[in-house]
């Protein structure tokens, strides 16, 4: 791992990337040596310099060129503008990994790529066209977390579980010799929290479809604005669905002439049980949810004494989505980031049980 990471370094450290189609170029492809000595090459070059300096290292690269999308490759006519882009396939001790000339980084799976087709230019088997992609049923990522107030009130202490599997699941970001899960679930719980620093982590179960992990976190108390009012914001967790959209998804365009491809059937469910002891409940999300055929999203809700419990559940049904259907896609994801369904808003000092004015 850490030999493919250098490589990966020095090919970025050396050639400059040029963002031209590599297409106009895969019949007369520059060689590896000419690539370094210009010290610039479009993704093909780069590809062709990394896959000669890997084999010389004693891996085993394979070219694989990776897919717009899912798609029936093998009863289509062969054309060059189904594939967007060239990856290798690196295989060292019985593992495989994929390096990605465009971005200079090594993945440890395939998973990073799934919901596109790779034709594999090099004997893979007698099978040369693959679909990367988990089983439907297995693209989930769930993450409950536990909140409450110290004594001192200066500070949330948190803790937070962690189960994600399929093309979902943070293996590829998390796996490696240095501080990489450390560094991955700090993010995702700072995005899913702002300000929320990890304090310790516990994988329970870490392969590549399937991670299971336990952590504990802080949050400073926010500061109260001019109502003594204490603002906390659910965001959306890194590695979740919004991360799985396709380039060209964006919120703001009413309509879209393209169809959205997704790496499968996708659900996400974000829980939080905050202790309300000490302060007054001013607002939280209501209960509600949608549905439409592309899928469903849902906000369910518990107001007990102390506590209160939410429970933010979406669910994308379909891999591939109609240009007609970005409508309905569009309103689930407007739901999912929409500042109502994540804002909470506290008043330290009081005990209540209902929201306050």
């Amino acid at each position: 791992q850490q030999c493919a990471d250098n490589i990966a370094k020095f090919i970025s450290n050396k050639t400059g990337l040029i963002t031209y189609p590599y297409r106009h170029w895969i019949y007369f492809p520059r060689d590896a040596v000419r690539t370094y000595e210009s010290a610039y090459g479009h993704a093909l070059d780069r590809a062709i310099l990394a896959s000669a300096l890997f084999e010389s290292s004693d891996f085993k690269p394979r070219m694989i060129l990776r897919g717009e999308y899912l798609h029936n490759a093998s009863l289509e006519i062969p054309c060059l503008n189904y594939f967007d882009a060239p990856l290798i396939k690196i295989t060292a001790d019985g593992s495989d990994m994929y390096y990605n000339p465009v971005n200079g980084r090594i993945s440890k799976s395939i998973q990073p790529y799934f919901g596109h087709t790779g034709f594999y230019l090099a004997d893979h088997k007698g099978k040369p066209i693959q679909k990367f992609k988990f089983s439907e049923e297995k693209n989930q990522f769930t993450l409950k977390i536990d909140l409450s107030l110290d004594d001192t009130k200066d500070t949330f202490n948190g803790t937070a579980y962690l189960e994600a599997t399929g093309c979902l699941s943070p293996y590829s970001q998390m796996a490696g010799l240095n501080k990489e899960t450390e560094d991955y679930l700090g993010s995702m719980i700072s995005e899913v929290l702002s300000g929320a620093k990890l304090k310790s982590q516990n994988p329970i179960h870490f392969t590549k479809g399937q991670c299971r992990l336990g952590m504990n976190f802080e949050l400073k108390t926010p500061e109260p604005d001019e109502f003594g009012h204490i603002r906390l914001v659910l965001g959306s967790p890194s590695g979740g669905i919004l991360d799985q959209l396709p380039e060209g998804v964006r919120l703001f365009d009413n309509a879209k002439k393209s169809n959205t491809n997704l790496p499968g059937t996708l659900i996400q469910t974000v829980e939080i049980n905050i202790d309300t002891s000490g302060m007054q409940a001013v607002y939280f999300p209501e209960s509600e949810s949608i549905q439409n055929e592309v899928g469903s999203i849902s906000t369910a809700v518990e107001n007990a004494k102390n506590k209160i419990r939410i429970m933010r559940r979406i669910h994308l049904a379909n891999n591939e989505i109609a240009s007609s259907q970005w409508p309905l896609l569009r309103e689930l994801l407007l739901e999912e980031t929409d500042k109502k369904n994540q804002m909470f808003i506290f008043k330290a000092g009081e005990k209540s049980d209902t929201k306050g004015e």
